[in-house]
């Protein structure tokens, strides 16, 4: 059932069980550390806990986390680059496992009462890709003209954009539910990464329809004709011809709505457009919103909860790669109690 705000949200989250060799493991990431927030109040201003306390805040997330990204807001990116940071992976026996059903609730909560006094809207039609838009806000947190009724201020709800869609998600949702759990689509550049990354049609034997990992292996399948012939099967996915459009007919200045749907179009020829790119309703709406949250405020959720329940103990180098990569795991926690 789509996750809405006051609804009653089921609050069982299980622990997917992580790789049995994950003890203190650390794997190349891009996403830098989020700030360190142990001594901040949890019960901060509206604009500190349920949004974006300055402009800079959210130039700062929208630039360096617009990507073809999992869940991880405190450690955003997907992207490979020189001098990437090295993320923590929290071995299924440290301390903090077990406090993750309780504090995935008690995010849940605070999610919940943010996202009913939050509005999302559609993105202007000519925003600029993540890079150019440093210093552009794509959340507002009201008027600053003087609106005031009888003395009293009129204060106008925090407003947020509509995240893309991952085409292959809108051409078949229950297929493709992971492309919304694991990435975060900010940008047509990450809409065409993602494509890359994710959805190229593997290499194929044409007489037997066997998938193979490389071209070379797929051709040596091939000289060894010892396949039988059969009917062949539908491959899914980008071949290469398709992947070569979809750079050649984006252009920038058509606004990233028709962008969208031209990279739609070149994946799906023969399908019919669909009604919006965007994540604009159930529990696509409401993933977007949770990562948008929980970027700004998982940190200082975690560090405050871990407090309140005595988890905390030195403030040394482990305990706070420690505290990043919880802030990690209840993100993909709480995404897969909406979905």
């Amino acid at each position: 059932m789509p996750f809405t705000p006051g609804a009653g949200l089921t609050r069982e989250s299980s622990q997917p069980p992580p790789p049995a060799n994950s003890a203190g493991i650390k794997r190349e990431r891009s996403g830098q550390p989020g700030t360190h927030a142990r001594n901040q109040s949890f019960r901060g201003s509206q604009s500190s806990l349920y949004g974006y306390s300055s402009e800079d805040d959210l130039d700062s997330s929208s630039s360096t986390s617009g990507s073809d990204s999992d869940d991880s807001s405190c450690s955003d990116s997907e992207h490979s680059s020189p001098g990437a940071a090295q993320e923590y992976v929290l071995p299924h026996d440290h301390r903090f496992q077990s406090s993750r059903p309780e504090l995935v609730k008690s995010a849940l909560d605070s999610l919940d009462a943010w996202m009913k006094s939050t509005r999302y809207v559609l993105p202007p039609d000519d925003r600029l890709p993540p890079r150019k838009r440093l210093r552009t806000s794509h959340w507002k947190e009201g008027d600053d003209s003087d609106d005031s009724i009888d003395g009293f201020v009129v204060v106008s709800p925090p407003v947020g954009y509509f995240h893309l869609a991952c085409p292959f998600y809108v051409y078949n949702p229950a297929r493709y539910q992971q492309c919304l759990l694991q990435y975060d689509l900010r940008s047509i550049e990450d809409v065409i990464r993602h494509l890359r990354r994710h959805h190229m049609k593997p290499p194929y034997c044409p007489r037997c329809s066997q998938t193979f990992d490389t071209l070379s292996s797929r051709d040596s399948h091939i000289l060894e004709r010892t396949c039988e012939l059969r009917d062949l099967q539908p491959i899914e996915g980008i071949n290469f011809y398709q992947e070569s459009k979809l750079k050649r007919r984006d252009k920038i200045d058509l606004g990233e709505a028709k962008r969208w749907r031209r990279i739609y179009a070149t994946a799906f020829p023969n399908s019919d457009l669909p009604r919006s790119p965007y994540l604009d309703r159930g529990c696509g709406k409401a993933v977007s919103m949770a990562r948008d949250f929980w970027r700004v405020n998982g940190r200082l959720c975690v560090s405050q909860f871990l407090e309140r329940s005595g988890f905390i103990g030195g403030e040394d180098e482990r305990d706070r790669l420690a505290e990043e990569a919880l802030c990690n795991l209840a993100l993909e926690d709480m995404v897969r109690v909406i979905v």
